[in-house]
């Protein structure tokens, strides 16, 4: 197996009185392949900085932390997990990171320590550690660019630290384009770049700048209500401040505008056309083909 195959892959190894020669039972082993596939999204979508909510996962993110089963081992039960192939693969290896990042922060919560994990992430977690109370007793973990092995049990499961619960309420602020203003019943939607939408309250001193503001981009803040993973339901608006946008950096130029700007002129001369050095097999491999095509015609 290639090395690149392995940093892009996640073992796991199924042990316990109900795992049999190369069997297990199918509905609990997909309980513990869908936490594991939603705790690595969770933990990806930290890392380039999103905020986890329900709703469908952008294609580019979606591609890049979707786990694909490439094989099953006999003996204890072994499932080979590896990152899906994306079409448009991001530089950063984002899969890979959060492969690292899941089994780092496992093993820390397993050791009694807080992690790094989201919140979300970290309920998935204890979701998966709680399977090991029957006939599953152990599930081991391994993979990624470093290879780190983690054992949960159901002897791991006492150490794990408290969730500290998520303040119902506390100060938010959030950024997207401000719709569907209802006046009568003093709400409105904010949409984010992601189609993220948050619902927001407003009292009636605020209406004339929720008018204003409507339809354009704008940044809400205030007080705002959070379910138990810390999600904002609602916001009750007490600062509305319209964001310059930029938009004029997306209209449309034409060629001789574009010319204009990078001060593109005719070409006089064959003289003025340099290559560097670093470029010269290119162009004497450019020349050959031309030469060839010259002569095959």
């Amino acid at each position: 197996m290639a090395l690149d195959d392995e940093r892009r892959r996640l073992v796991a190894r199924f042990e316990g009185p109900g795992v049999g020669e190369g069997r297990v039972s199918v509905a609990e082993f997909l309980r513990v392949l869908d936490d594991i596939q939603k705790s690595l999204i969770v933990v990806g979508e930290q890392i380039v900085g999103r905020s986890h909510t329900r709703g469908r996962l952008p294609q580019t993110l979606s591609e890049e932390l979707t786990l694909d089963l490439v094989a099953t081992n006999p003996g204890s039960f072994q499932a080979v997990l590896e990152l899906h192939q994306p079409q448009q693969p991001m530089l950063e290896n984002i899969g890979e990171e959060a492969i690292d990042m899941l089994l780092e922060g496992i093993d820390l919560e397993l050791d009694g320590k807080p992690s790094d994990l989201p919140q979300a992430a970290r309920a998935y977690v204890r979701d998966l550690a709680s399977r090991t109370t029957g006939d599953l007793a152990k599930l081991t973990l391994q993979g990624g660019r470093k290879r780190r092995r983690v054992v949960i049990s159901s002897e791991a499961v006492s150490q794990l630290p408290a969730m500290v619960p998520v303040k119902p309420h506390g100060p938010a602020r959030v950024v997207g384009r401000l719709l569907e203003v209802d006046f009568k019943d003093g709400t409105a939607e904010v949409w984010d770049a992601t189609g993220k939408m948050t619902r927001v309250l407003f009292e009636t001193a605020m209406a004339d700048r929720m008018k204003s503001a409507a339809t354009l981009q704008v940044m809400a803040a205030g007080d705002a209500e959070t379910n138990d993973q810390g999600r904002i339901r609602a916001l009750k608006v007490d600062e509305l401040t319209i964001v310059e946008t930029g938009e004029e950096f997306w209209t449309d130029v034409g060629p001789a505008e574009l010319a204009a700007q990078q001060g593109v002129v005719p070409l006089d001369s064959i003289r003025r056309l340099r290559m560097s050095a670093a470029a010269e097999d290119e162009a004497n491999e450019l020349i050959a083909e031309l030469r060839q095509l010259r002569a095959e015609s």
